[in-house]
């Protein structure tokens, strides 16, 4: 079997004296993992996460490991290199899709969704409340919309309105409307008005900050604690440095 697309390093494993196990997100086949081997030399240069690629994947059987080589479209890593927070979200973004997006299933949008959020840290000049909104709205409508948890904010859950959308319900995931939502909103998030679609792009810091918890929690409830598995430390990382921004 051969796959030959466009695809981004998810994550690197050395594997013996020459050899790495690679993961990476394919435009049109998903997330994969291959062997990659390197000529024996003293200084073997490791596949870098975050770098776009051309990968050319082969194996007998589609279930096999398989081999995995590739050629470097774009080095990423070095575009964002010494930027706190393009880093951050890099770094938050492949660890989370490591460990949360199944390999070998084709996903509509994962892969153009990445890229896009690469191609918007690459070209980060101290807009930080603009990729902090950009990378969250990767989260809740990538992440948890690929896994089938997205958040639904179309319309309020109860009366079907699309006027005054106030909050969202920790339970339906989906959008509360103000007049519903008033006698409750002490059990509610409040709805982060960049999230909705056609809304202007001026982030306020507080909106941010309830949309990344909004997100962790789902995250959380959904793909985390019922198999087990603990919060990537970056992602960590990225809620603390948003929690201290004022």
């Amino acid at each position: 079997m051969l796959i030959e697309e466009k695809g981004i390093i998810i994550s690197v494993r050395k594997f013996r004296e020459s050899s790495f196990i690679i993961k990476c997100l394919l435009e049109h086949s998903g997330l994969i993992a291959g062997l990659h081997k390197t000529r024996k030399a003293k200084h073997i240069q490791e596949p870098i996460v975050g770098n776009l690629i051309q990968a050319k994947w082969q194996a007998r059987l589609e279930e096999h490991l398989g081999f995995l080589n590739f050629e470097n479209v774009k080095n990423t890593a070095s575009l964002i290199s010494g930027k706190k927070l393009p880093v951050l979200i890099l770094d938050s973004a492949v660890n989370l899709i490591n460990i949360l997006v199944v390999e070998k299933e084709p996903h509509d949008t994962l892969f153009s969704s990445l890229e896009n959020l690469l191609n918007i840290i690459e070209d980060y000049h101290d807009d930080k409340l603009e990729i902090l909104a950009d990378y969250i709205k990767f989260e809740v409508f990538e992440l948890l919309g690929n896994s089938g948890f997205g958040l639904d904010l179309s319309k309020c859950v109860v009366t079907n309105s699309t006027e005054n959308l106030t909050y969202i319900s920790p339970r339906s995931a989906s959008a509360v409307s103000l007049e519903i939502g008033k006698p409750y909103e002490n059990k509610l998030f409040k709805l982060p008005k960049f999230l909705l679609p056609g809304e202007s792009n001026d982030y306020v810091i507080n909106d941010l900050k309830e949309a990344y918890k909004i997100s962790l929690y789902f995250l959380e409830k959904h793909l985390l604690k019922p198999f087990a598995k603990p919060l990537p430390l970056a992602r960590k990382l990225l809620q603390e440095y948003i929690l201290q921004l004022s």
